[in-house]
């Protein structure tokens, strides 16, 4: 379980970043469309605004994915601020964002696709159901559990093995 505080603290930040991030992107299209409102982006739209709002949480939470990673692999971990500052002295700022551009190849589709099917069956609920009851996170919570969680991960798995191909050719 080495590590996985640091996980605990990095997940309610990266949501909130991710979802805030999202709603920003949608009034940005809005406004570069003219007219309308949120709901009414086309779902090309909506994956390319929860794809950057994928991409701004990962940059932003990235550091602590790195420290979340080292405190895992060493035997006697260090502290928190003690493990932050060693890399920080010892191997610079760039350290903490090396492996983001691989991890932003993954998380882009994958937070495109899981924020634009959230979006759109939120809408499709609204409009099956005569009051908003909640029901499109529940929908959407078991699709995303049964189906397309599985189908995701798979597809950010290929995309890790294609960048590490093309990494490993290169070097």
């Amino acid at each position: 379980f080495r590590g996985n505080g640091i996980n605990i603290l990095k997940v309610a930040p990266e949501s909130a970043i991710k979802f805030y991030a999202y709603e920003t992107v949608k009034g940005l299209l809005v406004q570069l469309n003219g007219s309308g409102t949120k709901d009414d982006i086309s779902g090309i739209e909506r994956l390319f605004a929860g794809g950057t709002a994928g991409a701004i949480a990962q940059t932003t939470i990235y550091p602590m994915e790195l420290i979340k990673t080292r405190l895992m692999t060493y035997g006697h971990a260090p502290s928190l601020p003690r493990l932050s500052k060693d890399i920080w002295r010892q191997e610079g700022f760039r350290t903490f964002y090396r492996g983001l551009l691989p991890s932003l190849l993954g998380i882009i589709p994958y937070a495109g696709i899981d924020l634009a099917a959230y979006e759109s069956l939120k809408i499709r609920s609204r409009q099956w159901l005569s009051n908003d009851r909640g029901m499109y996170g529940i929908s959407y919570n078991l699709c995303r559990q049964l189906d397309c969680f599985i189908f995701l991960s798979f597809l950010r798995l290929e995309l890790y093995f294609l960048v590490f191909c093309v990494v490993s050719y290169i070097s």
